[in-house]
């Protein structure tokens, strides 16, 4: 990684199938050791929270993608928001739009 690279992690756990059948354990520190490595490059963002309180719990990728957005001042917001119209069925618009946002907010 880059010296100025940013890492933007969820707080939720996604665990592998070789941990849900207990063949591994679940790392544990994992945000204290990408911190320990990467400092002030470390981000974390509870997107699965933020996604809830939106009432849907898959805009969590999208909360995401709107943290991370705040890394690149030279992509304008509206182009974010046109690709998630570009990209989306009309019907998820507005939720996707709130988690985008809300997750600009969130760092």
């Amino acid at each position: 990684m880059k010296p100025d690279g940013k890492i933007v992690i969820n707080t939720q756990e996604i665990l592998p199938p070789s941990v849900s059948l207990g063949q591994m354990e679940y790392p544990k520190g994992v945000e204290d050791t990408f911190k320990k490595y990467f400092k002030e490059n470390v981000h974390v963002v509870n997107g699965m929270g933020i996604a809830k309180e939106l009432g849907n719990l898959q805009a969590q990728n999208v909360v995401l993608v709107g943290a991370f957005s705040n890394f690149f001042p030279k992509i304008k917001e509206a182009y974010f928001i046109d690709a998630i119209k570009k990209l989306l069925a009309p019907k998820l618009h507005d939720l996707n739009i709130k988690a985008f946002e809300a997750g600009r907010k969130a760092l």
